[in-house]
């Protein structure tokens, strides 16, 4: 097992496993984990009192442990440090006063990198300000989810995407009110397929038997590098959406939620769903992708 809680060695965090692993399939690994995080201040404790499937292999679960201020207060120290400066001061949550010129300006890396980034690894945090960057296109700073979730209605809305249902919260993920049907979801990827950044968003998600969450799953199928799918999961939720490729290139849509209490044992279900689509759904419906 892996933890870290920021760059600096003064914020090592500390981990235990107390149980052998069984001799099983890997499954859900890290819900058998029983994984426990405490974030302390400037420290963090990380522990595990579940097992660890064998079958598993090596695999890495990267964690926040520390709040973010803390956090980014930390990497500021480190490298500033590292650079050869030296910084003795505390951080302070609060907007700059007008006209104040910055110190340091940092460009952002281009979006398509940033959505592959997000897509393939799932990673929250980025998500999340993805999210929150949207709400400056509608309205001006500061930046809120309020401002966010009504730039992506009025998205939806300019594309004729009705979602009656659609519920956004944090733009993460990591949620338990957000909403969306499978079909809304089905047809937000339609859409995509026919947009001007096609082939950008397609190259953004994880590769069956390949890259980013998908590198582990679909190693003994056909479908392995025919599926570009995006991941989700959550306690008694798991998610796949994306495009899957068959034998002839063209690509169909592929959608499945599950929301449950033992929606960890429907990973197996989900995977045969993906490969049944690659293999089979050129002659079951006129209707895939072209």
């Amino acid at each position: 097992m892996r933890s870290t809680s920021g760059p600096s060695p003064r914020w090592a965090a500390s981990a235990s496993a107390r149980h052998p692993a069984p001799p099983r399939g890997c499954g859900d690994w890290r819900g058998s984990l029983g994984a426990s995080f405490v974030d302390l201040g400037s420290s963090a404790q990380a522990s595990f009192a579940g097992s660890y499937p064998v079958a598993c292999g090596e695999r890495e679960w990267w964690v926040a442990l520390l709040d973010h201020p803390t956090y980014v207060h930390g990497m500021f120290e480190t490298y500033f440090r590292e650079a050869g400066g030296r910084f003795g001061g505390q951080w302070r949550n609060g907007t700059a006063p007008a006209r104040t010129a910055p110190f340091a300006v940092l460009e952002s890396a281009p979006l398509y990198d940033v959505i592959r980034d997000v897509n393939k690894l799932s990673n929250n945090v980025m998500a999340r300000q993805v999210f929150l960057t949207l709400a400056t296109t509608h309205a001006p700073p500061p930046a809120t989810t309020a401002k966010a979730t009504a730039a992506v209605h009025a998205w939806l809305a300019g594309h004729k995407l009705r979602m009656p249902e659609l519920r956004l919260d944090n733009g993460s993920g990591l949620s338990r009110q957000e909403r969306i049907s499978a079909g809304s979801l089905a047809r937000l990827l339609r859409a995509a397929n026919a947009s001007k950044v096609r082939d950008e968003f397609a190259s953004s998600l994880a590769v069956a038997a390949t890259d980013g969450t998908l590198q582990r799953r679909f190693q003994n199928g056909s479908v392995a590098g025919q599926g570009l799918l995006k991941t989700g999961t959550l306690e008694g939720v798991r998610a796949i959406a994306g495009y899957v490729l068959d034998a002839a290139g063209r690509r169909w849509i592929v959608v499945a939620l599950v929301n449950h209490p033992n929606a960890g044992r429907a990973q197996a279900a989900i995977d045969t769903l993906v490969q049944w689509v690659h293999a089979n759904a050129a002659g079951w419906s006129p209707t895939q992708l072209r």
